[in-house]
């Protein structure tokens, strides 16, 4: 069997669907900022290994948005206004 090169990805579990074929395990990610998730597509559709572990994450902690985003109001003529100080477009173009 070939292994992944990922690591551990946080993920809270969601759900569960079982029929006479097959079991679903259903889970959502948050944050896949290193690209994880996707280093698991070439394993879609085979069989795979997955070791679960339970998080000392609470709910509420991986819920929370670590970025609150760019402080910003909309004027009356719908031109949005930055808050000075924040980022600029063009710091922004060079970071991502």
């Amino acid at each position: 069997m070939e292994e992944s090169d990922t690591k551990a990805i946080g993920a809270e579990f969601v759900s569960i669907q079982r029929d006479n074929k097959k079991t679903v395990l259903k889970f959502n990610i948050k944050g896949d900022t290193e690209g994880k998730v996707n280093k698991l597509y070439p394993h879609a559709g085979g069989n795979v290994s997955l070791v679960l572990q339970p998080s000392q994450m609470s709910i509420e902690e991986f819920y929370e948005d670590p970025y609150a985003g760019v402080e910003y109001s909309i004027d009356k003529d719908g031109t949005a206004s930055v808050v000075p100080g924040q980022l600029e477009l063009e710091e922004a173009a060079v970071k991502h």
